[in-house]
């Protein structure tokens, strides 16, 4: 598909810093990598900067590297937020603020926690390992890395003289800490910032994601503006009632053909057979399917359910190593991966973050015994513990006694591959916070799921959920139920037709 004029103008005719609001289907990440391409081409022979490109996830990470074809790229460096900031800042610099009892190979712990920053700079001069504030909204390795910069000299001159520009995926998703971080860096490091989000998509308000940080950027004189509407994944129905939830958007709403049935509301009481309903819509509409649910235990049952049924539909599961976030996570999901799916080294290196990224293909051999020998060891915590560490000196990375045994309790049920196979073309039931970034042809929804519509939280994740869908969307719909009352409500608000946003399955056809 070709970029679209929106998606041209922000790749071939910005410059300095930028921020971009992308709506759900809106070709956000490719924008991303083709800007960041563009301005390779155009800088390569300028400047001897490099530039990064930083994500909240691993698999983010990989994609952007994928996308841009790179597993080693001098003119780039992938990263994760934390990752970013532990290596390029806290470990070569805390020593420069804080003394010698700073020296060290840190690791990171985010499941210990203290009350305040100063407790958690002393656990990290005691045992070497970063950990994490008690208060979830509190960002303990941001608000490190930032004070380390402010009181270092070295450190500023480092950034500023190696990165002309950061990209920066999901901003709606960061919190006021990682915001201070950035703005400081542009602000007095002079580091322009390509910034993208949807302030829609926001659905981590718990852990302290504040997306009017992203807003108030639209406002910031030292960036320029730039919104990608068009919606390229759903049909016209789908858009318009996901438009139709917030303020901004309502301008996007379009007419629909008479006779468009993209989105249904499926009337249910305490006698409808839910699951039966599911079974014959996806043997009637025999497409790509997901069931979202707002929780694992809702969503695990499910599948369950369908399976039983007949359908083969896949529970991706919550894995002992899924809260790890550490700087050296990568090493721990790709070993998990090696050992679930398939044994494949190549599988295993493409987890290898950038700054290892040399290291890999001389290594490949000696890489691929150690995870031989890994496997091998399954049955033997002590050896697998011993193994594991073997390469990750290979790899030059720090790892956990701890966070190894979270990996073999992984490896060890092999109904965790589910999480690591390449599934996305699997019919699926998950929650709506592990859809995100996925795309399904039919979704099914639960209007039961969104009592709690009308607060931020609440709106983002059905705005979330309904996105998800490029075909067709069914809600099944309680009566009286908070979310329809507000669909109702926000379509007459707009002079609307309800025929534009869904249509309503007669009781007749819902018994």
């Amino acid at each position: 598909m070709k970029p679209s004029s929106e998606q041209i103008d922000i790749i071939m005719n910005t410059n300095g810093s930028v921020v971009v609001s992308a709506g759900a289907g809106a070709g956000k990440t490719r924008t991303l990598v083709e800007k960041i391409r563009w301005d390779i081409s155009q800088n390569e022979h300028l400047t001897h900067k490099i530039i990064a490109a930083i994500t909240f996830t691993i698999k983010a990470t990989n994609e952007i590297k994928t996308r841009l074809s790179v597993s080693n790229n001098d003119d780039v460096y992938v990263s994760t937020n934390n990752q970013f900031v532990i290596n390029e800042i806290i470990k070569p610099f805390c020593k420069d603020v804080y003394g010698e009892d700073f020296n060290k190979d840190f690791d990171v712990n985010y499941r210990q926690r203290y009350d305040d920053f100063d407790l958690c700079l002393e656990a990290l001069k005691d045992t070497g390992k970063i950990c994490s504030m008690a208060d979830d909204k509190q960002n303990f390795v941001f608000q490190l890395a930032l004070k380390i910069l402010k009181n270092s000299a070295i450190a500023r001159t480092y950034l500023s003289s190696k990165y002309y520009k950061w990209y920066i995926d999901e901003y709606q998703d960061s919190d006021n800490d990682m915001h201070a971080f950035f703005m400081y860096a542009h602000s007095t490091l002079k580091i322009d910032l390509f910034v993208v989000g949807d302030e829609k998509q926001n659905i981590y308000a718990w852990r302290g994601a504040n997306s009017q940080n992203f807003k108030d950027l639209f406002k910031n004189k030292d960036f320029t503006s730039k919104r990608l509407t068009a919606n390229f994944r759903s049909r016209q129905q789908i858009q318009n009632i996901s438009n139709l939830l917030n303020a901004e958007t309502q301008s996007l709403i379009k007419a629909v053909e008479d006779g468009a049935r993209d989105v249904f509301i499926y009337p249910i009481n305490e006698n409808t057979n839910m699951i039966d309903k599911i079974f014959k819509g996806v043997n009637k509409y025999k497409m790509h399917t997901a069931v979202l649910c707002r929780i694992n235990r809702d969503a695990e049952n499910v599948c369950k359910a369908l399976n039983k049924k007949g359908l083969n539909f896949i529970y991706v599961p919550i894995t002992p190593i899924d809260d790890i976030t550490s700087a050296n996570s990568w090493m721990y999901f790709g070993v998990a991966h090696y050992c679930l799916v398939n044994r494949n080294v190549y599988d295993f290196l493409e987890y290898v973050p950038v700054e290892a990224g040399d290291k890999s293909d001389p290594l490949t051999n000696q890489i691929n015994t150690l995870l031989r020998e890994i496997f091998n060891f399954k049955s033997n915590k002590s050896e697998f513990i011993q193994s594991f560490k073997k390469l990750a000196a290979l790899m030059e990375c720090e790892v956990e006694d701890e966070n190894i045994e979270r990996v073999l309790s992984t490896v060890l049920n092999e109904s965790n591959a589910l999480a690591f196979y390449n599934n996305d073309n699997n019919n699926q039931v998950l929650t709506i916070h592990k859809s995100k970034g996925k795309e399904f042809d039919l979704i099914f929804l639960f209007s039961s799921d969104f009592s709690n519509i009308t607060n931020g939280d609440g709106l983002n994740n059905l705005y979330v959920a309904m996105t998800r869908a490029k075909s067709q969307l069914i809600v099944f719909n309680t009566a009286n139920s908070s979310l329809m009352q507000f669909v109702n409500n926000q379509i007459s608000s707009v002079g609307g037709e309800c025929k534009n946003f869904y249509s309503t399955v007669s009781t007749d056809e819902a018994t």
